[in-house]
């Protein structure tokens, strides 16, 4: 009895495992190989001077090189920080930098740095 339990415990590790190793290969290493790299310019005219939205806010890089970050559910944004484009078109902030990328579809999203994630971006919206 209680092997039975252990080898469906071990089972369901391995497929929990795998399950995440599958997340990870097709959304957290590979979507820089399944899509290109912004610009500076591209960039610059996407994302910089306009607002645009990830799936939990709204970002607000200004042309005088700070931004904002604002989460939907809140009325004010978290504040307000410096950045500097690179030379490889990804923004620097203080603790994070913004990678963005445009798959074969017409769809952004960008790297962020600190969480090592990719996320969806949309561009050309408004603050909530």
């Amino acid at each position: 009895m209680i092997n039975s339990v252990n080898q469906k415990f071990g089972k369901t590790l391995r497929l929990i495992f795998l399950v995440q190793l599958a997340i990870f290969i097709s959304f957290g290493s590979a979507p820089a190989q399944a899509a290109t790299q912004l610009s500076p310019a591209e960039v610059r005219e996407v994302f910089i001077g306009t607002p645009w939205h990830n799936d939990k806010g709204a970002f607000l890089f200004k042309k005088d090189g700070t931004y904002t970050y604002q989460e939907f559910n809140k009325s004010k944004p978290r504040g307000v920080w410096e950045y500097h484009m690179l030379e490889s078109g990804a923004l620097d902030g203080e603790s994070t930098r913004y990678t963005f990328y445009r798959r074969k579809n017409g769809k952004y999203f960008y790297i962020h740095s600190r969480t090592n994630k990719a996320y969806r971006a949309y561009p050309n919206k408004t603050f909530p």
